[in-house]
């Protein structure tokens, strides 16, 4: 992390803001990180965003929140597998 650098919600808030913004970027981001098939994109160090995704909604479902809820939720911050 850049200590005085601009700050993101998360990867997705980052990259949209450099595709449109060179601050920070050498060049426009325009070739996708491909992944090979199969292969879960990581959240952080040791922790998958399947991971993550199944803890988010076990946390939310505990507090009293409805799958649609959390469907609505989890899709506007790019997390796809909500039961």
């Amino acid at each position: 992390m850049i200590q005085d650098g601009r700050r993101f919600c998360g990867p997705i808030e980052l990259i949209n803001h450099h595709k449109h913004n060179l601050d920070g970027f050498l060049t426009k981001p325009r070739i996708p990180c491909g992944r090979p098939e199969g292969v879960v994109p990581m959240a952080w160090p040791g922790i998958s965003m399947l991971e993550l995704e199944q803890l988010v909604i076990e946390k939310a479902l505990s507090m009293g929140l409805q799958v649609s809820d959390i469907s609505v939720c989890c899709r506007n911050v790019g997390m796809n597998s909500v039961r």
